[in-house]
């Protein structure tokens, strides 16, 4: 994730209908690794993706989808990073730096920061609060003030903090590593002090998992309005699913929780940190802080896995995470703009899943997807190693590709005509390996880890995918034809004719053939 300062390569740039970008661009010393382009127009409606090619390399870049509409009736879409944190806790550069980063480098439109409150000197809060304010510019930028809540999971586990304005008040979990302890009568030692000292109090409280994974058996509705279910940590549908599963009416959101000043743009590096930091989406009237929290107050968001995959979803003509009555089941409406082909669109309602898009999966006719998943607890030490391989008995591979790896250090180490091995973690998202199988129907593929040996056959997968749970917190390898995906651009319409009465959550998630997805915040639909 760190920008290349020094660079001043030329590239060639193909604008698709944006005008006033130049055929080619030449990096200056000046610009450290980033050039902005004002007074930009697009010729016309409809969606546009701007490409980049370095002159000499030929290292090629795809922009994030850019939508032009004709006009534009309420909402937006903004996105941000509202989770991390710098040198002053416990991460790298300074505070002033990360915000820095996140609109400069990143290019996200808010965020915040949230450092361990048992670091948090008042020297250092003063300073946490001085830069959010400093880079907060409605209109440009929207950086909040905020602290994470850093109990330990038996009393509550870790809730960031946010304040809608320019201040508020520190109430840690503990003073363990902070020698003044002249305010420690301040300290909140369990969740459900945190609750009560912040009751009346307008103040959003984001459950998540991390280091000390937030404890569900507590919530409070009027300060918990999302959780965040993603993160550097890793993928965890289990948490939300948790939450729904209480009865909880929450909405989504994703974050880095980044410990190296890359807010917005954080590669997993190395320890716990398994995956691409997240992204959330808030749809709002415009870009200022009072704006954003009252559309995340409402759960108007969506989260994803760090790429900017554009979603609208109504039900009932009504916004993603709103609560409403009808007498009959919901009809829900979706258009996903994806950065890659969209392989599927799942409705779920409440933990099952009662529709996806589209409905018979198109499937090549002799590619192979084989990919393997989850973790292995809760807590901390989740990671997953899955260093190993597959074989096949006849016939030959070719084509071979990784899926979904996320560092460099992961992927693919060897090939051959019948072999292929990798060294792999996942920490609740996927990785695996694509190839082409050119082997008659009884061929066995072999896949051996020190998770998990099985053999299925080749024909065997003409069926359908073939799925083994391998223990752990959702631990499971599937082996399939591999989808094709439904372009980068779907529509799609479910009406429940089975809803059941009283009160549901419907929620959807999206998933792209690279691995890549978006969970929006459910619709609470009450039937009478």
């Amino acid at each position: 994730g760190n920008p290349c300062r020094d660079y001043t390569g030329e590239v060639t740039i193909d604008s698709d209908g944006v005008e006033g970008l130049p055929g080619s661009y030449t990096f200056t010393e000046a610009d450290r690794g980033a050039h902005r382009f004002e007074g930009l127009k697009v010729s016309g409606p409809g969606i546009h993706r701007v490409k980049a090619v370095d002159a000499a390399s030929g290292l090629e870049g795809e922009g994030n989808p850019i939508e032009c509409v004709t006009s534009i009736e309420g909402t937006r879409p903004f996105w941000g990073d509202l989770h991390g944190q710098s040198e002053e806790t416990v991460g790298t550069n300074s505070v002033s730096s990360y915000f820095s980063f996140a609109r400069d480098s990143a290019l996200v439109d808010f965020a915040g920061h949230q450092g361990n409150d048992f670091q948090i000197t008042e020297a250092v809060w003063e300073e946490i609060k001085h830069q959010a304010n400093a880079h907060n510019e409605p209109g440009r930028f929207v950086a909040y003030v905020g602290w994470e809540w850093s109990g330990n999971t038996p009393v509550g586990g870790d809730h960031n903090v946010y304040y809608p304005g320019d201040d508020g008040p520190l109430h840690r979990s503990s003073h363990v590593l902070i020698e003044d302890k002249s305010d420690i009568d301040t300290d909140c030692l369990h969740v459900t002090d945190l609750y009560e000292t912040l009751k009346g109090k307008d103040v959003l409280l984001v459950p998540h998992v991390g280091g000390r994974y937030a404890n569900l058996e507590w919530h409070d509705p009027d300060l918990e309005s999302v959780v965040e279910v993603y993160s550097e940590w890793g993928e965890f549908e289990w948490f939300l699913k948790e939450a729904i599963g209480k009865g909880y009416r929450v909405g989504f959101t994703c974050g880095s929780d980044d410990h190296k000043g890359r807010p917005g743009a954080a590669y997993s590096g190395s320890g716990s940190f398994g995956v691409y930091g997240g992204l959330t989406c808030i749809q709002a009237d415009e870009l200022s802080r009072g704006s954003l929290w009252d559309a995340i107050r409402a759960r108007r968001c969506y989260g994803t896995s760090g790429q900017r995959i554009l979603v609208e979803a109504t039900a009932d003509g009504h916004p993603m995470g709103a609560a409403y009555t009808t007498d009959k089941g919901p009809a829900i409406d979706v258009r996903v703009v994806g950065t890659a082909a969209i392989e599927r669109i799942d409705i779920v309602r409440g933990v099952e899943e009662v529709y996806s898009y589209p409905e018979d999966s198109e499937r090549s006719a002799n590619r192979v997807r084989v990919a393997w998943s989850g973790q292995r607890i809760r807590a901390r030490n989740r990671l997953v190693r899955w260093d190993g391989g597959l074989t096949v008995d006849q016939g030959s591979l070719s084509n071979v590709a990784g899926y979904a790896f996320d560092t460099p250090a992961e992927g693919i180490t060897s090939v051959s005509d019948q072999a292929i091995h990798w060294v792999s973690v996942t920490t609740g998202d996927a990785d695996g390996v694509t190839f082409d199988l050119d082997a008659a129907e009884g061929t066995k593929i072999a896949f051996k880890t020190p998770v998990l040996e099985r053999e299925v056959t080749y024909a065997t997968l003409q069926h359908g995918p073939v799925t083994i749970d391998a223990g752990g917190v959702d631990m499971k390898v599937v082996f399939e034809m591999a989808p094709t995906g439904v372009r980068t651009e779907a529509r799609m319409s479910f009406t429940d004719e089975d809803a059941p009465k009283g009160t549901t959550p419907y929620w959807i998630r999206v998933t792209q053939v690279d691995g890549a997805k978006a969970w929006v915040s459910p619709f609470y639909v009450t039937v009478e």
